[in-house]
């Protein structure tokens, strides 16, 4: 059947290309198309538009030789050294924490003066700590591979199948800022099908279900007309096959995006590390903000309403029993 109507090209059709078939048998039941309705956008920012700058805070010569015999010696050398200049955001992350764990244990050792000013520097590595971790997070290559479109490996983890486990255990790492467990749950990512597509699908068939809705309300269920037994035949003949993969959209879509919202939950207020507006507008699209339901709770509502529109013809035609 599928090969008959061209969906499948070169693989499986997707739930909202058979959404689609639906929708088209309706419209030409009815001659109306169902209005448009765009899918929305759930795409990953760009790199440039997920990194947050952060000052760099550094302790200069003079009082550098004054924490000799400090390990903060030692950590401000290795920071310095030639192969510690350029770190990955989850190591410069773990440096920042060392850091800071070292001037707290040297400031005792220091004179009053040098220790008033390394103190100023603690203070400003303590307020800079939630943006070293968010760029943990969001320019980690692992994690953006996994949130975008990019080929999962052969080879990087235990289940190809865990992604949004590992979403929520990155989430429970950063909230205690266990930078090893936060590398090791990124690591699992490598080998799962990326989510940019699950979730994009979500949209898409969210959009579709909308659109069939709509007509499909159009339909008078006060008794079963010709018209009324058509559509429960479009009904169990198109869109019957197709809700055993929108039940699995459901789920996939539901579990990403509790994995996602953990992550944003678990870094500090939005609103007190200021990430850029396109970060706000992903955040929003995913999980959602306010009356606008995220990509999963706005699937979770087409298919309840898409469900309650086809009901009263399905009770007209005793498709399905009418409410007692």
């Amino acid at each position: 059947m599928w090969i008959a109507l061209g969906l499948l090209g070169c693989g499986e059709p997707s739930e909202a290309d058979r959404l689609r078939y639906v929708r088209e048998g309706v419209e030409d039941l009815l001659h109306v198309e169902a209005p448009p309705e765009a899918p929305r956008i759930v795409a990953l920012p760009n790199r440039r538009e997920r990194i947050m700058a952060v000052p760099d805070h550094t302790i200069g010569p003079f009082d550098f030789l004054a924490t000799i015999g400090c390990r903060l010696s030692e950590v401000v050398a290795g920071r310095n050294a030639s192969l510690g200049r350029v770190l990955q955001p989850t190591r410069r992350l773990a440096h920042e924490l060392d850091v800071i764990r070292a001037i707290e244990n040297c400031l005792p050792t220091l004179g009053e003066g040098r220790a008033a000013r390394l103190a100023v520097i603690l203070a400003a590595k303590q307020e800079a700590l939630p943006r070293h971790a968010w760029n943990a997070i969001w320019l980690d290559e692992d994690l953006e591979r996994f949130l975008s479109s990019g080929p999962a490996a052969l080879i990087g983890g235990r289940n190809p199948r865990d992604g949004a486990v590992q979403l929520r255990a990155a989430a429970v790492a950063i909230r205690v800022l266990d930078v090893e467990a936060l590398e090791g749950g990124f690591e699992q990512l490598r080998d799962d099908p990326p989510a940019g597509p699950r979730l994009r699908a979500a949209a898409a068939a969210t959009s579709e279900l909308e659109r069939i809705a709509a007509l499909v309300a159009t339909v008078p269920s006060d008794r079963c007309s010709a018209v009324a037994r058509q559509l429960t035949r479009i009904f169990a003949e198109r869109f019957v096959p197709v809700r055993g993969p929108l039940a699995d959209l459901d789920r996939d879509a539901g579990r990403l995006v509790d994995g996602i919202r953990a992550v944003f939950d678990a870094l500090e207020p939005i609103d007190r590390i200021e990430p850029s507006d396109a970060m706000r507008a992903y955040r929003a699209a995913v999980g959602g903000s306010g009356n606008d339901p995220g990509v999963a709770d706005a699937l979770r509502r087409a298919i309840i309403e898409h469900a309650r529109a086809w009901s009263g013809v399905l009770e007209a035609c005793e498709v399905i029993p009418g409410a007692s």
